[in-house]
């Protein structure tokens, strides 16, 4: 069905986005997501960086040691002695700033799509993209994995 042999090309050209939207430097999007992070957050340590990532504490520990040796992110004590904050340095916040314009170009993009389609035709893109998760979440066998854990 050409629909979706389609649909298919779209998801594999958004899954390639996902590593090509953000290209800085030599960071890889793991490094850039994580700088986006910390540039958002103040009072920011590796346990609240590795929750907000969805990452463990190791691998969050790991990101920032890199990050530091690149010199884009500083580690502090905080004032309580016990945790260690986390702030970005003037080349981390260049990284944060070309990331912000990079983020904000592909939304004006996208927004200038939509607007040359009707409220009705965004109605009906949106109610398929649920309808789609939908089946993504419903599959029967993540049903059957769930049961086993």
């Amino acid at each position: 069905m050409d629909v979706i042999k389609e649909f298919n090309h779209f998801i594999k050209q958004y899954k390639k986005l996902e590593f090509t939207q953000h290209i800085i430097e030599d960071l890889n999007i793991a490094e850039i997501h994580t700088i986006v992070v910390i540039g958002q957050q103040s009072d920011l340590n590796i346990n609240l960086l590795a929750k907000i990532r969805h990452i463990s504490k190791s691998a969050a520990s790991q990101l920032i040691s890199k990050l530091v040796a690149k010199q884009l992110v500083r580690k502090q004590r905080c004032n309580d002695n016990k945790t260690v904050g986390l702030s970005l340095t003037n080349a981390g916040q260049a990284i944060f700033n070309i990331h912000d314009k990079q983020q904000k170009y592909i939304v004006e993009q996208l927004q200038a799509v939509f607007s040359s389609y009707s409220q009705r035709e965004i109605a009906l893109i949106i109610g398929f993209m649920k309808d789609v998760e939908g089946v993504w979440e419903n599959l029967p066998w993540l049903s059957k994995e769930l049961e086993h854990e």
